[in-house]
């Protein structure tokens, strides 16, 4: 079993914590978050790791990526992606980032959808 979590709720010290595998985004200005200050073009990644071993990713995609794992290694593979012009291109990604897409895509688009969608519902004072 492993667990994926969004920026919001992914910290260094839940990762270190728990008993089973978690990976997640995180935001660069976080408690104890290993900085990484490289520029990068696209396709491009960068890995740091504690002695505890947590592995910090920053990946250039369109924007930069960073992502958090207690269970994955440095293993890198190639995704297709849609450029703007609406061309396909293999680029380079660590596994962490195409795990962390593969699971949590679902995710992803159900925490769009409420910005996309008026939700307001008015009640009538009868």
């Amino acid at each position: 079993m492993s667990l994926g979590s969004s920026r919001f709720f992914t910290t260094v010290k839940l990762l270190q914590s728990l008993e089973y595998s978690a990976l997640g985004t995180c935001i660069s200005t976080r408690k104890n978050v290993r900085k990484i200050q490289e520029k990068l073009s696209r396709g491009e990644s960068s890995f740091r790791c504690t002695a505890d071993g947590l592995l910090f990713v920053k990946w250039q995609d369109t924007k930069e990526v960073l992502l958090m794992s207690n269970f994955h290694n440095t293993n890198v593979t190639t995704v297709t992606k849609t450029m703007r012009d609406g061309s396909k291109s293999q680029v380079s990604c660590p596994q962490m980032i195409a795990f962390y897409h593969e699971k949590m895509e679902g995710v992803d688009i159900a925490d769009q959808m409420p910005g996309v969608h008026d939700l307001d519902r008015k009640s009538t004072k009868w």
